[in-house]
């Protein structure tokens, strides 16, 4: 992933040092951190938070590229960075099961270009949480598809 994807995933999130219930109501900490984590977890620092980041974010990165090895044979060489970040912060968002039977998942890897328009546009459709539409996700979703079709990383 690179800096600018970090960020990016970074904002969308966002840094709680207390432990919430996100929309699903599942229990998380730090820039999305759901591990081991309930009401009862402990209250982190900004280093913690950055830490939790950095092993979620390394083992999505391998998780979204090892999915496409066994999916295709091959790297996700075919994809621009800014598309390799724009899928890993879906998938950072959404969880590894989720993701692997996506309808974005599953276009992007099925087309030759990976830029046809509405591979970008699955990414819409992923905006309700615990049953329920959710206006975050829309923007978030907005913002990965205008990452995923333009490297827009604003």
């Amino acid at each position: 992933m690179t800096p600018q994807g970090a960020a990016f995933i970074k904002q969308r999130e966002g840094c709680e040092f207390f432990p919430y219930q996100d929309a699903a109501g599942v229990w998380t900490i730090g820039y999305g951190h759901i591990d081991g984590v309930t009401e009862d977890t402990p209250a982190i620092t900004q280093a913690q938070c950055d830490r939790y980041f950095d092993e979620d974010a390394k083992r999505f990165v391998d998780i979204v590229e090892r999915l496409c090895r066994e999916r295709t044979g091959r790297s996700l060489e075919r994809f621009g960075t800014y598309q390799k970040d724009a899928l890993t912060s879906f998938a950072y968002n959404i969880g590894v099961s989720a993701f692997k039977t996506s309808n974005v998942w599953r276009e992007a890897l099925n087309q030759r270009a990976p830029s046809a328009p509405y591979v970008p546009a699955l990414f819409l459709t992923w905006t309700v949480a615990g049953g329920a539409p959710s206006r975050g996700l829309v923007n978030r979703r907005v913002h990965e598809y205008n990452l995923f079709r333009f490297g827009d990383y604003s």
